[in-house]
């Protein structure tokens, strides 16, 4: 896993933003955490432009500037940003430094969900150790030793 594992995470604090300022594995990766704190405060935002009134990015706020006196100092400061990719310096514990671009896919869908990626240069050190994360979070296949049943 890139960050952590999510699945160690209730669905409803999977945020990207929750994660950078209250969970402290997260928090910890980022060789420049101000910046990248920042940054998603900024992202944040804008989404709070775009959807005013929304209950559930209230709430989030709210939590966040009760837990997190960095988000508070960021929020007060009325900053917004879009940003479309960029790069960001991990400290991953598993297989040590990362450089990564990443980039921001939007969802036309459902314009409240974005996918972020995040790639290596091929051939970097990056690289070779995305693989090696890769390889090791491989998840093994699933047998089933007898059928299931779907229904009547």
């Amino acid at each position: 896993m890139l960050f952590l594992d999510l699945a160690e995470i209730p669905v409803a604090h999977r945020a990207l933003v929750r994660l950078v300022f209250l969970e402290p594995r997260v928090r910890g990766l980022f060789v420049n955490w101000e910046q990248v704190a920042a940054e998603v405060v900024d992202r944040l935002r804008m989404a709070a432009a775009r959807m005013p009134g929304d209950p559930r990015l209230t709430q989030l706020v709210g939590e966040l500037s009760v837990h997190d006196a960095d988000f508070r100092r960021w929020w007060a400061g009325h900053g917004v940003r879009t940003m479309a990719g960029g790069r960001k310096r991990l400290r991953q514990p598993t297989v040590g430094a990362l450089e990564l671009d990443w980039q921001v896919l939007q969802v036309l869908t459902a314009s409240e969900q974005t996918l972020v990626t995040y790639t290596a240069l091929e051939g970097s050190p990056s690289h070779e150790a995305l693989r090696i994360l890769g390889s090791w979070n491989a998840a093994a296949p699933v047998l089933c030793p007898e059928p299931i049943e779907t229904g009547p």
